[in-house]
């Protein structure tokens, strides 16, 4: 019985029916590899049920230690380079929090390059929310 459960685990992992589940480690490698070593990464825990992800994305608010930290980290790059790559357990709750922290912050901000490692459902919204800033937007796929 425990070796057909592992071989239904295996199989469904490998069809891609399961996908492994992010973690910061490779959302580093990603990072280096998009960057090289001066990169900051920013690692944004999702919330634990679908449920409670819902909820946090509809009324996340600006003041949320996720959103101000990623403000702090880009506001900047209005006057000197800022590569930052952002990636998280929960990828919509992981653009959320990117896009409130970029429409926080009152300047453009021409220096930055945000690397968004997510899913690619989410990427075109990331992408509008960088580009509205002037910045560059990179994406990888998670």
């Amino acid at each position: 019985m425990r070796l057909l459960a592992i071989l239904m685990i295996a199989t469904l992992i490998i069809t891609g029916c399961v996908t492994p589940r992010p973690t910061p480690q490779t959302a580093a490698r990603q990072a280096f590899k998009a960057f090289g070593q001066n990169v900051t990464l920013a690692w944004i825990p999702g919330a634990r049920t679908t449920l409670a992800g819902l909820i946090a994305r509809a009324i996340l608010p600006a003041d949320a230690p996720d959103v101000v930290s990623i403000k702090n980290v880009v506001s900047p790059a209005s006057k000197q380079p800022v590569k930052l790559a952002v990636a998280g357990d929960d990828s919509a709750f992981t653009a959320a929090v990117i896009e409130k922290a970029l429409g926080s912050v009152p300047d453009d901000l021409p220096h930055l390059q945000l690397l968004f490692i997510g899913n690619r459902a989410h990427e075109a919204d990331v992408r509008s929310a960088v580009e509205a800033k002037r910045g560059k937007f990179l994406f990888e796929e998670q």
